[in-house]
């Protein structure tokens, strides 16, 4: 089982999904809490359309967003630390879209994505390690970019 995870911070579209293909990607996971981008192609509704064309499924998966409170937090302080605290609460209370997620990651390679391109300071690196958790040795996670 492989389960992939892409920022497209820097990235245009094509390069986007150059990049699913190059990885087999079957299963494009949006964890963006708003599906909205003022970059081009990004947004919900182009992104799976775009998705369909290359045979790779959109899902957007909104409870494994991260909040708005702890997002404005972070924004004020820039404190990674705290960020990561609150979101892996806030995570921890998510069990059942968890699950969803570990049902769809079983089944075909999926790729979790949101904005920043730094997998190390986005919270796709924590849905993947609770899914990394749940599926074990079975599972390799491997955050692909540019």
């Amino acid at each position: 089982m492989l389960l992939t995870t892409i920022g497209f911070q820097g990235l245009s579209v094509d390069a986007f999904f150059n990049l699913l293909i190059k990885h087999d990607v079957q299963n494009l996971i949006d964890i963006r809490k708003n599906a909205l981008s003022r970059k081009p192609g990004f947004s919900k509704n182009a992104l799976a359309t775009a998705a369909a064309a290359h045979h790779i499924q959109y899902t957007h998966l909104v409870a494994l967003s991260c909040p708005k409170n702890i997002r404005d937090v972070y924004q004020q302080n820039g404190d990674w630390d705290v960020y990561t605290r609150d979101y892996l609460a806030y995570l921890a209370t998510q069990s059942q879209e968890l699950e969803n997620l570990v049902n769809l990651t079983r089944n075909e390679t999926c790729c979790l994505f949101c904005f920043e391109a730094d997998y190390l300071h986005c919270h796709r690196r924590y849905v993947a390690d609770a899914v990394a958790s749940r599926l074990g040795e079975g599972l390799t996670v491997k955050h692909i970019g540019a």
